[in-house]
């Protein structure tokens, strides 16, 4: 009988009716029969088993990404979130002999803004605070907006842009009817 790689095949003689025991090393799983039995025909019965590494599950991570340097025990996997979600927990997970990931794996959530600032004069226009949403201020009657009157959440959970002001409408100039002054 041949080597097992990642086993070990016992068999106490080789004649007619002796068995053959396959068992793995810890971390793998025997894949076909435990045992065989020498034949009368000089040769062994059934098929020769395999040890097959026992594998930490798939990881997915829910806006997130894993690059994965294998999946058997002692395997490590770091985990990325996608661009706007911030993650929550481990950045690097160990497939554990037990083929659980440890410690146990992050999470990633939305990138959130704070409230806006508050600009004299006006009021916000839009409600979300994700990132990439953007919010608009509204000056009240009698006030004009100054600069952009935009803000962007950014990936960093901030605000982007300068910010905004409203500033108090001019009057145009007067002109004098004919015969008047003003």
């Amino acid at each position: 009988l041949s080597a097992m790689e990642h086993g070990t095949v016992n068999a106490l003689d080789r004649e007619y009716r002796a068995l053959a025991t396959y068992s793995c090393n810890p971390g793998h799983t025997l894949q076909g029969p435990r045992t065989r039995s020498c034949l009368h025909t000089g040769q062994w019965g059934g098929t020769e088993p395999s040890c097959r590494p026992n594998l930490c599950p798939v990881l997915k991570v829910q806006h997130g990404s894993t690059s994965n340097k294998g999946r058997a025990p002692g395997d490590s996997t770091t985990v990325t979130c996608d661009l706007g979600f911030w993650r929550r927990g481990p950045v690097r997970l160990v497939c554990q002999m037990d083929l659980e990931w440890s410690p146990s794996p992050p999470s990633c959530h939305p990138v959130r803004c704070s409230d806006p600032p508050n600009v004299k004069n006006a009021k916000v226009v839009g409600q979300a605070r994700v990132y990439l949403a953007s919010i608009y201020y509204r000056c009240d009657a009698g006030y004009e907006p100054r600069g952009t009157n935009r803000l962007t959440c950014s990936v960093e959970g901030t605000w982007s842009g300068p910010r905004p002001s409203c500033v108090p409408r001019p009057c145009g100039y007067l002109e004098a009817p004919p015969h008047t002054a003003v």
